[in-house]
């Protein structure tokens, strides 16, 4: 298994060329007023020759590497650690860039077995409501936020946080001091 963006596994050169076709088709349509287009003009006549080779440069890179495994990911195995044993119990903010990365580790750590945990990207319907969440204390929110549940008690939908994982969508602006750990997860 290659990328996968939506429903394309991305593998081989004419997968690339598929998507590709699709997301053009998007930006002329739906998202034509989002972008100001340059001239083909402007482009040195080596560009599309030199795209070509990089992404056929990717490919290779895919089919050396083979299907991700989360499983076999060293540094999410660490996160676990992190978050499951040093720190079990306390209130844990991760920052990465990207909101993908932010919903996989979400998901993964999840699966993994732990719980109270949420990520806030820049398509959160509510980034301050999962701020609140984290940092009821802080935020004068305990009234509204139930607590964390102890060990073997099932946790409410909307209840206290204690991990978070964002992007720079909660970097300013919101009052996170519950917290205990804070994480780069983008550091090596």
């Amino acid at each position: 298994m290659g990328v996968r963006f939506g429903e394309c596994d991305l593998r081989a050169e004419a997968d690339f060329r598929a998507r590709a076709a699709e997301a053009y088709a998007a930006y002329q349509s739906s998202y034509k007023k989002r972008f100001k287009w340059l001239s083909g003009s402007l482009f040195a006549k080596t560009l599309a020759r030199h795209l070509l080779q990089d992404a056929r440069a990717l490919i290779a890179v895919l089919d050396y590497c083979g299907a991700w495994e989360p499983a076999r990911d060293a540094k999410l195995a660490e996160l676990r650690q992190l978050v499951a044993e040093r720190h079990g119990q306390e209130k844990l903010l991760i920052f990465t860039q990207f909101a993908d990365t932010a919903r996989y580790l979400k998901n993964q750590l999840q699966a993994l077995g732990v719980q109270g945990v949420e990520a806030v990207t820049g398509k959160s319907l509510n980034p301050t409501e999962l701020a609140w969440r984290f940092s009821p204390g802080a935020n004068g929110k305990r009234d509204l936020i139930s607590p964390r549940p102890q060990a073997g008690e099932v946790p409410g939908e909307r209840g206290e946080l204690r991990i978070l994982i964002a992007t720079d969508v909660l970097s300013e602006g919101q009052n996170l001091q519950d917290c205990a750990i804070v994480v780069n997860y983008d550091l090596p």
